[in-house]
């Protein structure tokens, strides 16, 4: 990944989606924003329902520096239900885990705070995606569902798709006292020592087992848990403000 600054703002690009001329994404830090302690400074934890006026601020802000022009995010709920996206429907109210969309000019928006957040580019349709994905996540297999869903509504193969996943919880950190019951055997592989687990390599190889080729797949490798100076943690603080990742379609 590299980073650049903008108007106070601190942002991440992947080397993979960079040098396409057809797309803008980032995933943002916490910095460069509004908010006040434990949420300092650009907490970014959208809900078309709930919004403070320092989310409100923030998000004006990121609007207005990125030429965001209205954003589309959800009500994130830990599931499998991904939106395809279009002009008719992209200023409705969503309870889901991602977007996919041909549609230009629609900035897709993922919060986070450990969990990943994945974005799809299939340079050959034109098609993007971006998509939330905890442990319950990787546990249903939303990537796989998000490719099945490219594939069945745009025609989108697989071995050109790139996907690229943003810094979120490490393995020494990903711990589950309770594997045995919360993951699946198939996950057990990818234990370190006695109940933590490596949740990037879990991704890559359920991204390669559907198709996706490796050469194809850039995960961070950031862990928001280790990086304060970034990236809100969840699992750091409990209580704490969320980062954000988008991608949008350029006309």
């Amino acid at each position: 990944m590299i980073t650049f600054e903008k108007e106070g703002l601190k942002i991440f690009e992947f080397e993979k989606l960079k040098s396409f001329k057809s797309l803008t994404h980032g995933v943002l830090t916490r910095k460069g924003g509004n908010s006040s302690s434990p949420y300092n400074s650009l907490n970014l934890n959208l809900d078309p329902k709930d919004n403070t006026e320092d989310i409100l601020l923030n998000l004006e802000k990121i609007k207005k520096t990125l030429k965001l022009e209205d954003p589309v995010w959800a009500k994130q709920v830990h599931e499998d239900k991904i939106i395809a996206l279009s002009s008719q429907n992209s200023s409705e109210y969503f309870e889901c885990d991602g977007f996919v969309t041909s549609e230009p000019n629609i900035p897709i928006l993922i919060k986070h705070a450990d969990c990943q957040a994945a974005l799809f580019y299939d340079p050959i349709k034109n098609i993007i995606g971006n998509i939330h994905c905890g442990w319950r996540g990787n546990v249903i297999n939303i990537y796989k569902k998000t490719l099945e869903q490219m594939k069945t509504i745009y025609g989108c193969k697989p071995q050109d798709i790139i996907v690229c996943i943003s810094p979120s919880l490490g393995p020494k950190h990903a711990q589950f006292m309770h594997y045995q019951r919360e993951l699946p055997k198939s996950f057990w592989a990818f234990k370190i020592g006695d109940n933590h687990f490596d949740l990037w390599e879990v991704s890559k190889n359920q991204l390669i087992a559907c198709g996706v080729l490796e050469k194809n797949i850039e995960i961070a490798k950031i862990c928001t848990f280790e990086s304060h100076d970034d990236f809100f943690s969840y699992r750091r603080e409990r209580d704490t403000g969320r980062n954000l990742s988008y991608i949008e379609l350029i006309k």
